[in-house]
């Protein structure tokens, strides 16, 4: 293992980890129920990845959520039913279905990450300039975090 710098001893740099890992499942247990735009966590998750990467197949939606293709399924089947998100048969594949988000379900997905948003600002207002900063360049950590460790559509 490296550790970041040669004054953080193997230990500490794992007790760090572990304090990361215990943060992160108590704040998306938080976000989840701090969520005021009327989708669940699942919809939530996957118009994010569409939005973010562009259309998908379900094996790649599956892959990037990290769930069986069926759970995909049924979530994919309830946004398209409710118009959010539509199946297009892909250009390169013929026998590909790709999902694309729709207009309505990039509304609802940017109504539902602003309004969370408003809620964490709200709650770390009262932070000083420095805990902000902290944040930030957390912020910046996750996201290496997520390259580094999880799958991502190709």
């Amino acid at each position: 293992m490296t550790l970041p710098d040669s004054s953080t001893t193997s230990a500490e740099y794992v007790a760090a980890v572990e304090r990361v890992q215990v943060a992160l499942i108590q704040a998306a247990r938080q976000f989840r129920t701090m969520d005021r735009a009327g989708i669940n966590q699942s919809a939530r998750s996957t118009l994010a990845a569409i939005v973010k990467f562009g259309p998908l197949s379900m094996s790649e939606l599956a892959a990037h959520e990290g769930v069986d293709p069926a759970s995909v399924s049924r979530t994919v089947r309830k946004l398209e039913e409710s118009g959010e998100v539509v199946r297009r048969t892909s250009d390169a594949d013929g026998r590909v279905n790709l999902i694309e988000v729709s207009e309505s379900g990039r509304e609802l997905f940017l109504r539902s990450r602003r309004q969370l948003t408003e809620i964490i600002l709200d709650r770390i207002s009262t932070l000083s300039p420095e805990q902000m900063a902290t944040i930030i360049a957390l912020g910046d950590g996750l996201e290496l975090l997520v390259s580094a460790t999880g799958p991502h559509p190709s």
